[in-house]
């Protein structure tokens, strides 16, 4: 319904002209109705900077998006928007990781990570505020709160807040968001990714035509080949794109739910995988709940396949791409060394990265015995990433891409090279339960064990 007084509001969006992604708003409207105008433009993270002009400014550096929904919501309460022809460019630019290098930091996030000590958080725009070039990052950032979408911090793991059955928005909004269908397509690194966990399952996969549950089984990029391979595939995933990008799969079914909570009934599947889910749950209570529902909804003696992103993996992405040389990137990978969150600072959206020690003790703690713990890329992923990016050539089917899949296959039977993957993959068999009067595994036998030959 229109506001009154918008109707004779008039607003012009367009490109900051210093800062690429800042958007800015200039009022044209009469003075009976700029203030209303100003009003509704900063109840949608817009700040003013002089009488007539507002600033929209973003971490993320994702204000086009913002900007157009900004703008369709005053048009619908009555306000004239134009819109320049720039920023209708950047407006209709398909999002891609590339140019949305830092989803979902919001204030109080930047300076504990980005932290530039000359300048404090209370700085003030206009005449007498600090030179931007102090800031490397987000030059343009505003003082106040950012738009009220941005989702609170990831907490740190050994919160005792409860574990929240919802999964974060942001995360939704980064797969609706991204081409998660292309993405272990189209570079060396994600076809490594794809092939050795292709690899690593079919060593482990019981014979077709077995049930198999893709929990977190996004567009169901490993549904295809396993349903190519004569396996009846189910893909469960919380976005609604992957849903309807996995259902239209030959021979998939598809179903949007959560990892904690399927709907899946007691022993029915014979393979269950959680190649995604357990690195963007942040509490282990959250993770421990999907391997136990999946070790729930598995047959005795069926499969569970789960995935993680190794802790160090940071670390090596930033060598590749020489990041690791800005200071302030260095606190943000300290910081997950040391807890394992990850804010969402380059490419991705909030996640929990492990160890393959880490890994291997969730895993048994949920009551899986015994995984069989695997890095997937192996120690190789590092080199074909540095050399995609400084050379811009794409190393599929290279002598160099097919060294790092040689090198991975040499890896893994030693554990210690394990974390130097950028994932960890788990694998573990669930057992029967035992027949009622026999020997618990924690309780010696009454009987004396059998004579060795």
């Amino acid at each position: 319904m229109p506001q009154p007084g918008l109707g004779e509001a008039h607003i012009l969006l367009a490109r900051h002209p210093d800062h690429s992604s800042a958007v800015t708003a200039t009022l044209t409207s009469p003075e009976s109705s700029r203030h209303l105008a100003e009003t509704a433009l900063c109840d949608r993270g817009f700040r003013r900077i002089d009488l007539k002009t507002l600033v929209l400014a973003r971490i993320d550096h994702d204000e086009p998006y913002y900007a157009d929904q900004a703008a369709r919501a005053l048009r619908d309460e009555g306000a004239t928007v134009e819109i320049t022809p720039s920023l209708q460019e950047e407006i209709d630019t398909e999002w891609t990781y590339g140019n949305y290098p830092m989803p979902y930091l919001n204030q109080d996030d930047f300076w504990e990570y980005f932290h530039p000590k000359s300048i404090p958080p209370e700085r003030s725009w206009g005449p007498g505020a600090p030179s931007a070039g102090l800031l490397k990052i987000a030059v343009i950032t505003s003082p106040y709160p950012l738009a009220c979408r941005t989702p609170p911090a990831p907490q740190d793991e050994d919160s005792t807040m409860t574990s929240n059955p919802a999964v974060r928005p942001e995360i939704i909004d980064f797969y609706t968001r991204s081409d998660e269908a292309a993405r272990l397509h189209t570079t060396a690194t994600g076809t490594l990714e794809l092939e050795r966990t292709r690899e690593l399952l079919r060593r482990h996969l019981p014979p077709a035509p077995a049930r198999v549950l893709d929990v977190g089984g996004g567009p169901g990029t490993h549904a295809r080949w396993l349903a190519a391979d004569g396996y009846t595939v189910h893909v469960v995933d919380p976005v609604p794109k992957h849903v309807s990008q996995a259902a239209a799969l030959d021979s998939v079914t598809a179903e949007l739910g959560d990892a904690r909570h399927l709907t899946a009934t007691a022993s029915t599947y014979d393979v269950v995988l959680l190649l995604g889910p357990l690195y963007h749950l942040h509490n282990k209570a959250d993770r421990l709940s999907a391997l136990t529902e999946a070790a729930r909804v598995t047959r005795p003696g069926g499969l569970i396949a789960a995935a993680a992103i190794s802790r160090y993996s940071p670390l090596l992405d930033y060598i590749a791409t020489t990041g690791l040389a800005e200071p302030a990137i260095q606190d943000g990978v300290r910081d997950t060394l040391d807890k394992g969150r990850y804010a969402g600072q380059r490419g991705f959206t909030v996640a929990y990265f492990q160890t393959s020690d880490e890994l291997r003790a969730e895993v048994t703690e949920a009551g899986l015995a015994d995984p069989t713990v695997y890095g997937i890329e192996g120690p190789g992923w590092v080199a074909v990433k540095a050399i995609e990016k400084y050379t811009d050539t794409n190393l599929l089917g290279t002598d160099m891409y097919d060294a790092a899949l040689a090198a991975a296959r040499i890896a893994d039977p030693h554990p210690a090279l394990i974390d130097a993957s950028a994932h960890i993959l788990a694998i573990v068999n669930v057992r029967p339960p035992e027949e009622p009067g026999s020997a618990s595994p924690c309780t010696p036998s009454v009987f004396p064990p059998s004579p060795r030959n």
